[in-house]
């Protein structure tokens, strides 16, 4: 009853418990109602409360009687503020002195430090920054990171979700951002054809024809993603070893398809593990290029990790316009395997 905070105390008569109440409960001295004996502190004798009898305390403090003077107001924590409400884990008014958050800041933010409850009841000062959901971002947030993986933070649905990215030319205006894969992703245009109409023999185009019909497999080692979108920018070729460039997740040949029982040659492999990324639900190819012929297959496996597509015509192909991913944060690597960004203040 030395808390303002408390305006009234309940005793229940079967388990021998004691609440205290910040409304007001009971009209009378003493009152019982359904196995409980409550009372309001405003009933209590100045005997009991001794100085603190009536006592304007704030709701942070507790007040402290004293027999030879007037009581005190001695500090126990600080207030559940406005702008700490939406992450204080703990429903109460006040919290304790040395109560610490590590967080003081809405989703999607960070605060530059701890955000303790300090002894003068007030909670230390912060500044809440928004966590970097790009390589301009991350390079604004702290200018001597240079190129390597890190973890960034995408919004999506009201939820902020970490992903890891590699920043390419971080000490540039315009740094680049790449989904650094695990494993062989390749795009082709094949440099094969078939021999004759009676097998499915292929022999390979000559030099001359693979460098006039720009023929060739491409090994992709990183993906360009829009972290803002989390579409693909599949014409980088920054992190690609190539002859002659394929655009990320499309497959062409140049048969003429003599027998039409023969496979495709044009294939690409899209692979995903151990990135934390997918490819988003609902994906389809539809043909492009020269006399686009057919489809053979898209096949998605790993959970949408794991593409594989073989698709074929007479310099045709398969194409996604508009190929976008998805983070699983249950497929995430290791957080040890990119930097956690500390930002300068």
């Amino acid at each position: 009853m030395k808390s303002s905070i408390c305006n009234s105390i309940s005793f229940e008569l079967d388990t021998g418990k004691c609440y205290l109440y910040e409304r007001t409960v009971s009209q009378y001295h003493l009152e019982t109602v359904n196995g409980f004996i409550s009372t309001d502190r405003f009933e209590w004798t100045g005997e009991l409360l001794e100085s603190c009898n009536g006592h304007t305390c704030p709701n942070n403090t507790l007040c402290i009687s004293s027999s030879i003077g007037p009581s005190t107001c001695d500090i126990v924590g600080c207030y559940a503020t406005s702008e700490l409400e939406p992450v204080l884990t703990l429903d109460q008014r006040v919290y304790p002195v040395g109560y610490t958050l590590e967080n003081g800041c809405m989703q999607g933010y960070y605060s530059n430090s701890s955000v303790v409850c300090q002894s003068d009841g007030v909670w230390s000062s912060f500044i809440c920054l928004p966590y970097p959901r790009g390589c301009d971002e991350l390079r604004q947030c702290n200018n001597s990171y240079e190129d390597g993986d890190y973890w960034l933070f995408h919004q999506v649905g009201g939820q902020t979700k970490k992903m890891k990215i590699y920043c390419h030319e971080l000490n540039s205006i315009d740094p680049t951002a790449y989904i650094t894969l695990q494993y062989p992703n390749t795009a082709s245009k094949s440099s094969y054809k078939y021999i004759s109409n009676a097998t499915c023999n292929v022999t390979a185009f000559s030099a001359s024809e693979i460098l006039t019909k720009s023929l060739g497999e491409t090994v992709f080692h990183k993906i360009s993603v829009d972290t803002l979108t989390l579409r693909l920018v599949r014409l980088r070729s920054t992190f690609a070893n190539f002859t002659h460039f394929t655009k990320y997740a499309m497959a062409k040949d140049c048969t003429n398809f003599i027998n039409p029982t023969c496979p495709s040659l044009g294939t690409f492999v899209i692979d995903l593990r151990n990135t934390g990324f997918v490819i988003q639900a609902g994906a389809t190819w539809t043909l492009t290029g020269k006399n686009p012929k057919k489809i053979d297959y898209i096949n998605f496996t790993e959970g949408n990790q794991v593409v594989h597509g073989r698709c074929g015509g007479s310099c045709g192909g398969c194409n996604k316009n508009g190929l976008y991913v998805e983070i699983n944060e249950a497929l995430q690597p290791d957080i040890e395997s990119a930097v956690f960004p500390v930002c300068n203040v």
